[in-house]
């Protein structure tokens, strides 16, 4: 719990300060969660993995990037049809 420097804080400002600082360890639990899943997933990529990983990098990178990959998922990539998808291509 997080002390307030007020002489006497009232029930709701500590109340308050309860609140704030389960959320920061919620967070902070939250955020070294992820860092271990990230790890772990980092530890097993493959040299391949890493390869496709770093191209999708550099394709979102650049912000014509972005746009064609939105459009080719939206046009082809999600198309159900074959030859409309072959079309859009």
């Amino acid at each position: 719990m997080i002390e307030t420097t007020a002489a006497h804080p009232s029930d709701d400002a500590r109340s308050d300060i309860d609140a704030s600082d389960g959320a920061g360890r919620l967070a902070g639990d939250a955020v070294a969660l992820v860092a271990h899943w990230i790890n772990v997933a980092d530890a097993d990529e493959t040299r391949d993995e890493r390869a496709v990983g770093n191209r999708l990098a550099g394709l979102i990178a650049d912000p014509d990037g972005v746009a064609f990959t939105m459009r080719f998922v939206d046009r082809v990539a999600r198309h159900r049809d074959d030859r409309a998808a072959a079309r859009e291509l």
